[in-house]
């Protein structure tokens, strides 16, 4: 039988060693925890150590390019004639199908196919969530650098608000006013374009200028890796001529309107000079005095 000399430090030694496994563990567990713990949103600012670290993962893999990911942007709204709806239900599902366009849920299980990436991912202590984030925060930044300065974005986001919010007060079956009114079916689908154009605002106004700025400092590295979608001016795709340059000669109550413009003979000032062979054409000659005898008989 042991003594209690003997048993007290037998259990001094089985806590030491318990103690020891359990700061390995606890160490080795450690060691496991990613260094990106929380998932980069597009309105927070990104580092220079993010950047380099996504390049890295993104050189390591075979195609040294961005996995295949949806289109950085939803499409116009494009409704079949045939669609029983009222615009404004079309207008809320359109809306959803934008939101649900980067589901998170859905791109984690395909980049889960992607075996060399998640192995470059658990190196680099990324979760798949974090690419996903980064590559969103990234693209982003690239895509609001690629806009004009003339573009205001909160001058095409308040346009846009009203017309979509006309189109929600439209309650009229779509199939039925494709069928009635083609004009009212054709103005509504051209309004429709409104919900993708300022849903692309809306997001492109959430990346902070450190990013921009960001990106243009590696846009060499990350144009050679990044797809299409996040390259060009994701504007110019939907874009409003009249939004964006303004309407040419816009009637207003303060200039007046071209119907209400009046114009007298006895008021006009007429006058000509006569035609020179050296600077006229022998065709313009003639419509200088087919004029000239239309004026004379008025």
């Amino acid at each position: 039988m042991l003594s209690p000399r003997t048993l007290n430090l037998l259990r001094t030694i089985s806590l030491g060693v318990l103690c020891a496994l359990s700061l390995s563990m606890f160490a080795g567990c450690q060691s496991q925890e990613p260094d990106y713990i929380e998932v980069k949103r597009v309105h927070e600012q990104l580092t220079a150590n993010e950047v380099k670290s996504y390049l890295r993962i993104i050189y390591s893999l075979p195609s040294k390019k961005v996995p295949a990911f949806p289109a950085a942007y939803a499409p116009p709204a494009d409704w079949e004639r045939s669609r029983t709806l009222s615009v404004h239900d079309l207008v809320l599902e359109e809306e959803k199908l934008i939101e649900n366009l980067w589901n998170e849920e859905v791109l984690v299980r395909q980049l889960s196919r992607n075996k060399p990436l998640l192995k470059r991912l658990k190196r680099e202590r990324m979760t798949p969530q974090q690419f996903i984030g980064f590559t969103r925060a990234i693209g982003m930044a690239m895509s609001r650098a690629s806009l004009r300065e003339n573009q205001d974005l909160q001058k095409i986001l308040e346009e846009g608000e009203r017309v979509i919010q006309r189109l929600k007060d439209d309650h009229r079956s779509f199939s039925v006013l494709s069928e009635d009114n083609e004009e009212d079916m054709h103005i509504v689908l051209q309004n429709a374009m409104w919900i993708t154009r300022a849903d692309r605002v809306a997001r492109l106004m959430k990346v902070p200028p450190e990013n921009v700025d960001l990106v243009k400092k590696y846009s060499r590295q990350l144009n050679e890796v990044f797809p299409d979608d996040f390259k060009r001016n994701p504007l110019d795709e939907v874009q409003d001529l009249l939004v964006e340059f303004g309407l040419p000669f816009e009637e207003t109550e303060l200039v007046g309107l071209d119907v209400d413009l009046s114009w007298e003979k006895s008021e006009a000032r007429i006058g000509h000079d006569e035609p020179n062979d050296s600077s006229y054409s022998r065709d313009l000659q003639k419509n200088v005095k087919h004029v000239q005898e239309v004026l004379g008989t008025q």
